[in-house]
């Protein structure tokens, strides 16, 4: 299975989309997560569904 990485500023996007969340509604900042993260378990499995990373000569790096 593949592992799939996450860009310092995709990280920094979940993180955003977090704090604004949860200070309102926590339930959809845990509902947001999940969803995030079962789309990870997707990639994971399935790791050709990603689009070939622009800028990447190498097709394995997916996004």
């Amino acid at each position: 299975m593949m592992h799939v990485q996450f860009a310092p500023t995709a990280l920094r996007d979940w993180e955003r989309l977090r704090d604004f969340l949860r200070p309102k509604n926590p339930a959809a900042a845990k509902r947001a997560a999940v969803a995030i993260l079962n789309a990870v378990k997707i990639l994971e499995r399935h790791p050709q569904i990603g689009r070939p990373a622009e800028g990447m000569d190498d097709l394995a790096f997916r996004e």
